[in-house]
């Protein structure tokens, strides 16, 4: 029996993917059916519609459904596409910009007193910035001299009287006439020792005239 070859070229049904959808014809058993501006293949069963029929292989359809999707969210992304800035109304608060890379912060520089609520915990320790009374009252002397120290807490001003200053503290001049002096009949019943110094001295000049005068004492005449 003689052996004859035949060469012949095989052709698939083809058409664009919204035609085969319009026409939705049934392909006969192992017909294939090529989608021309897809790429997409389906291969009848002699029964089903074109419509009812799956593609042949991994389509973009399946792997975005199950495994990858070009747009959307991803469930474990590191980075935001776009960065969003993060802020906070109501306070005086910088915004700050994040895009998932990186924990943020955003500090808050003042509240309005209107939003307070509740009931404060004000610490009785520590230093207040505006504090009117101590906690514990502090005694304030001075030192080289002879004074009254006081006890003092900041609810009121206090004056430390000074009784008595040692000569060795004095410098410059003394003003005599800021000296009080017991007044007495014999000096002019002057009550400051300047008063009194200038008495004395007008005795001895003999410009001024004296009640009494133990005799032998002194001469005024020269």
């Amino acid at each position: 029996m003689s052996t004859f070859t035949i060469k012949a070229k095989q052709q698939q049904r083809i058409d664009t993917a919204a035609n085969w959808v319009t026409k939705n014809p049934v392909l006969l058993v192992g017909e294939l059916g090529i989608e021309s501006d897809t790429g997409k293949i389906k291969a009848g069963n002699g029964v089903a519609v074109w419509n009812s029929l799956a593609y042949i292989g991994i389509t973009t359809e399946y792997l975005e459904a199950n495994y990858v999707k070009k747009t959307g969210n991803a469930a474990s992304a590191t980075k935001l596409a776009t960065a969003r800035s993060i802020g906070i109304s109501g306070v005086t608060a910088t915004a700050k910009t994040f895009d998932g890379t990186a924990a943020i912060v955003i500090p808050i520089t003042a509240v309005p007193a209107t939003l307070l609520t509740g009931t404060a915990s004000i610490p009785t320790t520590g230093n207040a910035g505006s504090a009117t009374k101590l906690q514990t009252a502090r005694t304030i002397g001075l030192s080289g001299v002879t004074a009254t120290a006081q006890s003092f807490n900041g609810t009121a001003n206090i004056v430390i009287p000074i009784t008595a200053v040692p000569t060795s503290l004095l410098s410059g001049n003394i003003d005599a006439s800021k000296i009080t002096v017991a007044a007495n009949s014999y000096l002019g019943n002057n009550t400051n020792l300047a008063s009194v110094l200038t008495y004395i001295a007008n005795v001895f000049a003999g410009s001024q005239a004296v009640t009494k005068i133990k005799a032998g004492t002194f001469d005024t005449t020269t």
